[in-house]
């Protein structure tokens, strides 16, 4: 059954190949790494406004659990349902709130906020540097677990990479009916955070 919207899917995906140039450019010291940056801070902020107005298996309400619903996922107790798994769900928040961080301490080290820069010492400055440098570390940790569940999911039958490419889950009941908006939505969503990172810019 259908179950991510194209909207859903092109995040992810820009986010997956945003993430490798920047990896590239950040520790090669060479490249774009800055306006990567910007694109992936713009790109994450559709995903945080998409999670609250997008489509329903994209809306974080919907795959947000508490840590009792985890545990029966975790020891297999869970009903298979359409959408980001108990767990796999707080991974994909836990990804999103590493990446946003990053492109936040970054573009403070760019000096792209004035006036915050202005407000921080060498220290604050060095420190977040720090930050900058084991956040990118952190990520890679934890694309590598990604990329393993991928393939745990895969030797399950669950291919998760053929199901981001075409939106469709597999060994789900088409009887469970989503809720989709339209791309006219997720393309106004898009404007506005281009709105919001120009402005960011602009006020720094």
């Amino acid at each position: 059954m259908k179950v991510w919207d194209l909207a859903t899917r092109i995040y992810h995906w820009l986010q997956a190949l945003l993430f490798i140039l920047l990896v590239l450019s950040g520790f090669k010291g060479t490249g774009p790494h800055e306006p990567l940056g910007i694109l992936l801070f713009t790109l994450i902020v559709w995903r945080l406004l998409w999670g609250v107005v997008g489509s329903e298996s994209s809306r974080f309400g919907s795959f947000i659990k508490g840590p009792k619903t985890v545990i029966q996922y975790l020891l297999g107790r869970y009903p298979k349902k359409p959408g980001h798994n108990p767990a796999g769900g707080w991974m994909a928040i836990a990804m999103i709130a590493a990446l946003f961080i990053q492109c936040i301490t970054g573009i403070i080290m760019a000096g792209l906020i004035s006036p915050l820069e202005n407000l921080l010492i060498k220290e604050h400055l060095n420190t977040i540097g720090r930050l900058h440098d084991a956040g990118a570390r952190l990520l890679l940790v934890m694309v590598t677990m990604h990329v393993g569940a991928i393939i745990v999911y895969k030797l399950k039958a669950q291919p998760l990479v053929k199901a981001m490419f075409s939106g469709i889950q597999q060994q789900l009941s088409d009887t469970q009916n989503l809720y989709f908006v339209s791309m006219i939505r997720a393309v106004l969503v898009l404007i506005v955070s281009g709105a919001v990172t120009t402005s960011l810019l602009i006020l720094g």
